[in-house]
């Protein structure tokens, strides 16, 4: 059996060239939890602290904890401590 001829649709000859729609952007980060047990006697100094520099207990514990990352981060030479893969932290 002979192959039909394929005809040409006069509505199809040119196709404009279609730039490819730019990709989604990713979701912004959410920041994840993580509670603290403390004393009562250590949640009402930080509660004090927290006045005293007009912030919260909240914004004061992520700033100790910045400090304490960036400190521990000098220690292993790379601020990822090893999470990275370029095996920085593997080698201490």
């Amino acid at each position: 059996m002979a192959e039909p001829e394929k005809l040409s649709l006069p509505w199809r000859q040119h196709v404009p060239d279609v730039a490819a729609a730019p990709p989604i952007p990713p979701p912004p980060v959410k920041e994840r939890s993580c509670s603290v047990r403390m004393s009562a006697h250590d949640f009402e100094r930080l509660g004090i602290l927290a006045i005293k520099s007009e912030t919260t207990r909240q914004q004061l514990l992520k700033d100790a904890l910045a400090q304490f990352l960036e400190a521990k981060a000098k220690d292993f030479g790379c601020a990822c401590l090893g999470a990275c893969n370029s095996n920085c932290g593997r080698d201490v």
